[in-house]
């Protein structure tokens, strides 16, 4: 089952691209955890004009790689855990930044550890870190978060993926700790079609200060095995102006290991 392995990525905020998107449905990780010994390679872009020259969102596009380099263990009949991929972001300022010469494509690392893998009768659990800072690295989060994830089906109907988590950000450029929820969806669609939206509450850094938060929707196509496009669209709390279209490609490969 592809589920969110090759369709997924983050758009946080004011254009502050965070995490390892693989795992996660649009802007929220999920519970899930890139298999061992497989990587993604993969980039998203924004797809508004406006957004260039806006100061508060001086990247054009995000390239990330992330990797699965250890494997679930099994703890007790039916429990395992232990599972953990690592990755970095490459982020490429937009041409009409303020001053692309401060903002020199910085690296950010992330990481993901499978608490619990989700069974019949039980969620899938994951804490993880994304957006970390590296010294003068002045659009990092510094963020944690603790996800939950399960498939739903009623009368063996396939109800999809639910994901609902809990993050704490401390973003360099401004400081200040400051916490929030965020909520997922994802669903496969016949002819290799997938949907997904999210939800990520406002009021603080993460959700780029939006009263009412932020939210996405998407629809993806696989393909093959390898490859995948997803497009969406953003759509901000505090009005028209912050909204924004985007594109996800998403490549996977085996790791050398």
């Amino acid at each position: 089952m592809r589920s969110l392995s090759l369709s997924a990525l983050l758009l946080l905020g004011l254009g502050l691209p965070a995490h390892a998107f693989p795992t996660a449905v649009v802007n929220v990780p999920t519970a899930g955890v890139t298999p061992f010994k497989s990587y993604h390679l993969g980039t998203y872009h924004y797809l508004k004009p406006s957004m260039l020259s806006t100061p508060e969102s001086p990247y054009l596009f995000e390239g990330s790689f992330v990797g699965g380099v250890l494997p679930f263990y099994e703890l007790a009949p039916g429990v395992e855990s232990g599972a953990l991929e690592v990755g970095v972001d490459l982020m490429y300022p937009f041409p009409g930044s303020p001053d692309p010469s401060s903002s020199p494509m910085p690296l950010q690392p992330h990481f993901k550890l499978g608490v619990l893998r989700e069974t019949e009768t039980l969620p899938g659990l994951a804490l993880g870190a994304y957006s970390v800072s590296l010294p003068s690295l002045e659009y990092s989060q510094n963020v944690l978060h603790f996800t939950a994830t399960k498939w739903l089906s009623w009368n063996e109907m396939d109800l999809g993926q639910f994901t609902m988590g809990l993050y704490h950000a401390n973003p360099a450029a401004v400081g200040g700790d400051s916490n929030g929820w965020m909520a997922g969806y994802f669903r496969n669609l016949p002819l290799n079609l997938y949907v997904m939206g999210d939800y990520t509450s406002g009021g603080t850094h993460i959700a780029g200060n939006r009263p009412l938060g932020g939210a996405n929707a998407a629809i993806g196509y696989s393909i093959n095995d390898r490859i995948s496009l997803t497009g969406g669209y953003y759509v901000s709390g505090s009005g028209r102006s912050e909204d924004r279209a985007f594109l996800f490609i998403d490549w996977v490969g085996d790791l050398p290991l």
